[in-house]
């Protein structure tokens, strides 16, 4: 079974390696045109070529100056099929990622060992197994998200792209008192245990939490193409460069990111959860109308 699904992961590895170098090769070499938010007038080759680059990159070790966040490049109908196959393959390795991974759990993880792993541990950490398999199959040090994210490509006859970004974005996790009396016995720190605890035993039994984690602002777009002599918009999430399959730019609209959110804003009179963590070693919250008088934060 383990040799199976070894040889798997190293043919997708491998078919994806491949397909990443032809798509780089073709798009590097293309005359359409490209945006690049960073620089709008840059329409020389090695700007195109870093924007190639960051696009098709798997790499999370390339410098933070050489990465393009956002753009847009224009490509022919055969880099299209050429970009159409890698998202196939993108596909299939992250599923021969995904079967070595349910090997190692094959016994099952409680929803504790899960919030631990997501609120104490590196998210997104591989597990022994898959590190197993990396170096069995001779890589190691690919970003596997970078490696699951299909490119984007956006409908033919786009006549407008304008990005905007999405802010207030958390991650919000309901759990019970005693699940985050199990998250703070694992803590680190002997002093935040403490005082985590200790908070945790001064609120009511069965009081409900929730963790939550602020997100960075979220890119997006707003999209407008012509299809069947129709006009369509659509609000789309985007990462990093899209794809356009026109030989021309549409019109586009760029928003610098608007950083974090000024803290003396307002807060919304229908919140429900405190925008102040009760604990801030495990970013739990209480309900409004759940929080003790006089607590203390750690």
């Amino acid at each position: 079974m383990w040799i199976t699904l070894l040889q798997e992961l190293q043919r997708t590895y491998t078919q994806l390696q491949t397909q990443l170098n032809q798509c780089n090769t073709a798009l590097q070499h293309s005359d359409w045109p490209f945006f690049d938010p960073a620089k709008p007038n840059d329409i020389t080759s090695p700007n195109r070529v870093a924007l190639v680059n960051t696009m098709l990159s798997i790499s999370p070790h390339m410098p933070a100056s050489d990465t393009i966040n956002a753009g847009l490049l224009c490509a022919t109908p055969a880099n299209i099929a050429l970009l159409e196959q890698l998202n196939h393959t993108k596909q299939a390795f992250k599923k021969a990622v995904g079967r070595i991974r349910a090997f190692e759990s094959k016994d099952g993880k409680t929803r504790i060992d899960v919030l631990i792993d997501r609120v104490l541990k590196e998210e997104g950490r591989r597990g022994e197994s898959l590190r197993a398999a990396f170096r069995d199959i001779g890589f190691s040090g690919v970003d596997l998200l970078r490696c699951y994210a299909n490119i984007r490509i956006l409908p033919k006859k786009l006549e407008s792209i304008s990005w905007t970004w999405a802010k207030k974005h958390a991650s919000i996790i309901k759990i019970t008192q005693p699940e985050a009396l199990l998250l703070a016995d694992e803590l680190p720190s002997p002093r935040a245990k403490e005082v985590a605890l200790y908070l945790l035993g001064q609120l009511p039994k069965q009081t409900p939490l929730v963790i939550q984690k602020q997100l960075p602002n979220q890119l997006r777009a707003n999209i407008k193409w012509q299809e069947d002599k129709q006009i369509h918009r659509k609000a789309i999430t985007v990462s990093g460069v899209v794809v356009s399959q026109d030989p021309s730019l549409p019109k586009i609209t760029w928003r610098d990111n608007p950083g974090p959110p000024c803290a003396s804003k307002p807060v919304r009179g229908d919140r429900r959860i405190d925008p102040t963590p009760y604990i801030k070693s495990l970013n739990i919250h209480c309900y409004l109308d759940e929080i003790p008088i006089h607590a203390a934060q750690t």
